[in-house]
């Protein structure tokens, strides 16, 4: 059985951090299982892996 994650950032950037960064975890037959939401603090040296 498989699951999918779905993250959604919202606002900011690398630089500043995303205040509002959400997480939705769905079941194979498309039922969402949980949400969480919470924030990331700002990380710059990410953007030099992907460059």
């Amino acid at each position: 059985m498989s699951k999918r994650v779905v993250l959604n950032f919202g606002r900011g950037s690398f630089e500043t951090g995303f205040p509002s960064v959400t997480a939705e975890l769905w079941e194979t037959n498309g039922v969402r299982s949980q949400q969480l939401i919470g924030s990331l603090p700002s990380a710059p040296e990410i953007i030099t892996c992907y460059r």
